[in-house]
């Protein structure tokens, strides 16, 4: 049994990215998306014609490379907290960028 899926048919192949075009998004080497999609526990699918390349869901890849928010600004006298880095970061996955 896998945790691979084959695309829903609703969908257009062209709403996939593969695991090196999100690694190329994101600016992490394929290694490093690989932990990320087990970190984040990310829905991974197989290609119809080659079962062995595995796909993501290009809006999942792209909310991933949006920048969070940054933290609220300090009242005066006080420090500002530092701004949150990428979800995915948080678990040190990309920490050599």
């Amino acid at each position: 049994m896998t945790d691979e899926a084959r695309p829903p048919s609703g969908r257009a192949l062209s709403d996939y990215v593969t695991m090196q075009e999100a690694a190329d998004i994101l600016g992490v080497s394929r290694f490093q998306m690989s932990s990320v999609v087990k970190r984040l526990k990310l829905k991974v699918f197989e290609t119809p014609a080659d079962r062995r390349r595995r796909l993501l869901l290009r809006e999942e890849v792209e909310r991933l490379a949006q920048p969070r928010p940054k933290a609220k600004a300090a009242q005066p006298g006080k420090q500002a907290p530092p701004s949150l880095p990428a979800p995915w970061l948080q678990h040190g996955v990309g920490a050599a960028l």
